[in-house]
């Protein structure tokens, strides 16, 4: 066995693949070192996830004090695809919440967008970043080749 990433997805399949609106689950580390996964939105651009986040979440925090991270996209239909990147992630202000309002629509459609960013702007205290991930290694699966 292979101890290397699989790669069944061509650079133009990827981009295809990522650029549809799935969730991923983002990996980080706790202060004791357990793994922790959550759900996030993601855009992909340019070859790195990008990624926006209250900085007062945990897994935000946990970002900030161990700053490697692994990500999954992944059709949950068949024929199954994923793909898992690992890297190292860059935390920068989501000055005017930009990054926030493209994910939104994305996710939620026009209307859907301008709702859900209607109740985020609402909280007190938010504080968006914009989360970076740049993959080190990135493995892809299409059970459809196989």
């Amino acid at each position: 066995m292979s101890l290397e990433p699989k790669v069944d997805m061509t650079p133009e399949e990827l981009r295809a693949f990522l650029a549809e609106p799935r969730m991923a689950v983002l990996g980080t580390i706790l202060r004791d070192g357990m793994p922790s996964l959550n759900p996030v939105w993601y855009l992909y651009e340019d070859g790195r996830f990008l990624l926006s986040m209250d900085r007062n979440v945990y897994y935000a925090k946990n970002l900030a004090r161990d700053p490697r991270a692994s990500l999954c996209v992944q059709e949950e239909s068949y024929p199954l695809k994923a793909v898992v990147a690992r890297g190292s992630v860059a935390i920068a202000p989501d000055t005017g919440h930009a990054l926030v309002r493209r994910l939104a629509p994305r996710y939620r459609g026009e209307e859907g967008g301008r709702e859900y960013l209607e109740k985020l702007f609402a909280i007190p205290g938010l504080d968006l970043v914009a989360v970076t991930l740049t993959p080190e290694r990135l493995a892809s699966w299409d059970y459809g080749k196989r």
